[in-house]
Formats: C-alpha cells, sequence, structure tokens
C-alpha cells in the first residue's frame, strides 16, 4: 500500500459488539482477534476505496451476525 509503518485501526466485533484494535501493517493487511469471543478477522486494503474482510468463528461456534 502507500503507508511506511503500521496504523492503528479501531473497530468493534461483528460477533459480541466489543471494541477491538489491531494495526494494519504497509501491504495493507489487518490481522486480529477479538479477547472476549475469539473471533479471528482479517482485512486487506487493496484501494483506497476497496477493502476486503474475512472474518472467522473460533472453532465449533458460528458467526452471530456478518452485516
Amino acid at each position: 500500500m502507500y503507508q511506511e509503518k503500521n496504523t492503528p485501526v479501531l473497530g468493534y466485533c461483528r460477533n459480541c459488539g466489543q471494541k477491538i484494535m489491531g494495526y494494519r501493517n504497509a501491504d495493507g493487511l489487518l490481522k486480529v482477534e477479538c479477547p472476549f469471543c475469539h473471533t479471528r478477522y482479517v482485512s486487506q486494503q487493496k484501494s483506497r476505496r476497496h477493502i476486503v474482510e474475512d472474518i472467522y468463528a473460533p472453532t465449533g461456534e458460528e458467526v452471530i451476525s456478518y452485516n
């Protein structure tokens, strides 16, 4: 991407609603796990208007909502 160092990203867990924070690296990749429900997020910033986000539920569980 265009950034030279890690950028903090603050958001909310789409599974439990708690605040989570992670760091987007210079390639635009963000990997974070919710410390409360252990849902994992992988987000890739392709351009300034295009972000691809994958949500992985904890083992043996399902993501409650994905909107």
